[in-house]
């Protein structure tokens, strides 16, 4: 488990690609076309991320959590905000808890949105952020699983 810790500061790395994009499209309104491409590459280079730092030799599950965990932090705040409080806190915590799962965002919206029609307000969005996770972890499960050779049932080597 001690070369697994290597996953956890790589959790931090949306934090960076969240405000990049928070930027661009804030510099840049024409850059909205490319978000759903940029989002796309963003959760395939996460999975090959966890690809390279993960550890073969070690169960695949607890290495997905441990990279995914700020993540599961950003998200247990965001739904505090969201669901108890029913505004989000406007400051520096506020602001990057919301930034963390841009990147991601738009893959979820584009996956949950026929289910999430019904929903209305923070839950939609509550729930689009719980997806977004969803997507980093089984992204980073699915890189560190091809590491090991196989995939569920599929075996590579």
């Amino acid at each position: 488990m001690k070369n697994s810790l290597k996953l956890l500061p790589a959790g931090l790395i949306p934090f960076a690609l969240g405000y990049a994009f928070n930027y661009l499209i804030l510099r840049f309104p024409l850059f909205v076309r490319f978000i759903f491409p940029l989002s796309l590459l963003c959760t395939v280079l996460w999975g090959r991320l966890s690809y390279t730092l993960s550890n073969p030799r070690e169960s695949p599950f607890p290495q997905a959590l441990l990279m995914c965990s700020p993540g599961l932090l950003v998200l247990a705040l965001l739904l505090f905000q969201a669901l108890v409080l029913k505004r989000y806190w406007m400051n520096a915590i506020g602001s990057w808890s919301q930034l963390y799962f841009l990147p991601f965002l738009n893959i979820s919206s584009s996956l949950l949105s026929p289910p999430l029609s019904a929903l209305w307000g923070t839950a939609s969005l509550s729930a689009l952020y719980a997806g977004s996770w969803l997507a980093m972890f089984s992204s980073c499960l699915t890189g560190i699983l091809l590491k090991r050779g196989h995939t569920g049932l599929l075996r590579f080597r």
